[in-house]
């Protein structure tokens, strides 16, 4: 049993002989040349953070502010409409088309 070990380990072993070495590409060197020169990221401190999400507040808080005028005018806008559509409603219902 020992021997059958064995002589698995060297077939193993000697399967790769007659193979060929494995080579890299001639661009690989280069890259990694790149990026070990490539400068790190920069890294954003905690103030930088806060001014960012402040902006992003005021920009949140316009855009609300903006939509609320425009659907309260729009709104104001329709109980007018609505009025004179409530008497156009009487007209066009006194009238009967398919009679």
């Amino acid at each position: 049993m020992k021997n059958d070990k064995e002589k698995w380990v060297n077939d193993v072993l000697n399967s790769m002989e007659g193979s060929r070495r494995a080579k890299p590409s001639p661009e690989l060197f280069d890259q990694i040349l790149q990026e070990i020169d490539r400068p790190e990221t920069q890294v954003l401190t905690m103030p930088h953070w806060s001014r960012i999400a402040a902006v992003a507040a005021l920009l949140i808080m316009g855009n609300v502010f903006a939509v609320q005028q425009i659907s309260q005018s729009r709104y104001s806008d329709l109980s007018e409409v609505s009025s004179s559509d409530s008497d156009n409603y009487m007209l066009v219902s006194d009238y009967k088309i398919y009679e």
